[in-house]
């Protein structure tokens, strides 16, 4: 592979090119418009690899099986769809809180490089950015706000008795 694979450059490339490669299965293989749309918003990284072929295997049995009996993966998989696709309290917690802090630091670098400009945050008469009201970081706050509910109240929260 030489030296260029094993430094930054190969390794962006490699995970630019296996992104590019799920997302080519995806569309062709599942032949729906979706595959793109979640290709571009949710494979944005190394840590969303799972995504791609975990919405593929629900249009494939053969992957679907394999998903259920992945050794890294697969019991928790498993024990959603046994359970009839239920997460246990904890673990609701943990998703909700997750949202909660990519909101707010969303929100806060939006407002920081839209709206702020020279400002003061606490002190809204001094912001002289773009966004003069704020709409991008106040959307990204509702959104938010709106998904953190949505988790809570339509989520099936799995019984302790069935874990």
């Amino acid at each position: 592979v030489g030296e260029w694979a094993s430094g930054r450059v190969g390794e962006w490339a490699s995970g630019r090119m296996g992104e590019w490669a799920s997302g080519r299965v995806g569309e062709w293989a599942n032949g729906r418009i979706t595959a793109v749309f979640i290709r571009r918003c949710c494979t944005a990284g190394r840590g969303a690899w799972g995504v791609s072929p975990f919405l593929f295997s629900l249009s494939n049995e053969k992957l679907f099986r394999w998903s259920l009996t992945n050794k890294f993966f697969g019991s928790k998989i498993f024990d959603y769809y046994a359970t009839g696709k239920t997460l246990p309290q904890h673990v609701k917690i943990i998703i909700m809180s997750m949202v909660a802090i990519m909101t707010i630091i969303s929100t806060y670098f939006v407002w920081y490089v839209s709206t702020k400009g020279d400002g003061q945050l606490l002190k809204p008469d001094t912001w002289s950015g773009a966004d003069k009201y704020a709409l991008g970081s106040i959307t990204i706050a509702v959104v938010g706000f709106i998904g953190i509910l949505y988790i809570w109240f339509f989520v099936k929260t799995r019984n302790e008795a069935t874990e």
